[in-house]
């Protein structure tokens, strides 16, 4: 009857710890799945920004706006 218990109790044990490896690659994959969508979130917001500044590139102020800027002090 010991040996029952005692393999009973180890078989407890593999299982805690099978449970416990597979927790911990559940999390390490949300977590990795996580970052990956908020890397994409951030590159899409990115590049959004980039097109707004090669349009405001593409259309400089006019000569006169720009000394009007410097001016106020507000170039």
């Amino acid at each position: 009857m010991n040996w029952l218990a005692l393999l009973g109790a180890i078989l407890k044990l593999v299982t805690a710890i099978a449970d416990t490896l597979r927790d911990w690659r559940l999390v390490a994959t949300g977590e990795a799945s996580g970052r990956a969508e908020s890397d994409a979130d951030h590159a899409r917001e990115a590049a959004a920004r980039g097109e707004e500044m090669r349009g405001i590139a593409a259309r400089p102020p006019a000569r006169t706006e720009v000394e009007k800027r410097l001016e106020e002090g507000s170039a």
